[in-house]
């Protein structure tokens, strides 16, 4: 009876060993899955940091971005300026070629008329002396 007993308890702590070694497997694989969880969480400071780079750098980028078109704003002004003078002084120099155009015509037909009189007279003149 005793080698019953014995045996016995080897089943059983044949068993626990079973068991236990079971649970130190299920274990190992647990903390084996933790350990790369803690590895990836150790990466996201530093992914943290790069991004946190990239972003100063980005919003160094929006502000030259900003500063350029800001120029180009000031810069598409005065261009408009510019265009608005220089059609204004060329409205101005059509007006005064215009102006001495009519002037001409004007003493041209003054011209004109006074020959006319003059060929008149003289037709007149003529017809009367003969």
């Amino acid at each position: 009876m005793a080698q019953k007993k014995m045996n016995d308890e080897v089943d059983g702590l044949t068993t626990q060993l079973e068991a236990t070694s079971s649970k130190c497997l299920h274990l190992d694989e647990k903390n084996q899955v933790l350990q790369q969880e803690l590895l990836s969480l150790k990466t996201i400071p530093k992914k943290c940091e790069e991004l946190e780079k990239e972003k100063k750098k980005l919003e160094q980028v929006v502000v030259i971005l900003k500063s350029h078109m800001e120029m180009n704003v000031v810069e598409r002004g005065q261009i408009e300026q510019y265009k608005r003078e220089i059609e204004e002084r060329a409205r101005q120099n059509i007006v005064e070629k215009l102006e001495e155009v009519n002037l001409f015509l004007q003493e041209q037909a003054a011209s004109q008329e006074y020959l006319e009189m003059v060929i008149c007279f003289n037709k007149t003149s003529h017809g009367t002396q003969n």
